[in-house]
């Protein structure tokens, strides 16, 4: 059956991040929350290894990954708190440059 409650809207970019935390986390048989915030509404769940789950992307392209993000985001699912999707750090405009041939 599925529960559309656990739909949050947000873009590719980001959702890649959280699917590259969340499966890391449940490959190695890590339970942990998830906390988002939706149309002024903030939702926790709680995931583990037997969690059914789906990450469906509107446009999936291939993208440079900000390593600054996943290591806050891996860090914050291994806290209490558990996972939430954190601000982008920003990165040097040069780094960018390098995926711009």
């Amino acid at each position: 059956m599925y529960d559309d409650s656990l739909q949050f809207g947000m873009g590719d970019r980001a959702l890649a991040y959280l699917q590259v935390i969340i499966v890391r986390k449940l490959r190695d048989d890590e339970s942990f929350s998830l906390t988002l915030d939706h149309d002024d509404r903030e939702g926790t769940v709680w995931l583990n290894a037997r969690t059914a789950g789906e990450f469906v992307f509107s446009d999936r392209q291939m993208m440079p990954l900000n390593q600054a993000w996943l290591g806050a985001m891996a860090l914050a699912a291994a806290m209490p708190d558990g996972l939430w999707l954190a601000p982008e750090p920003d990165l040097d405009p040069e780094f960018w440059e390098l995926f711009d041939r």
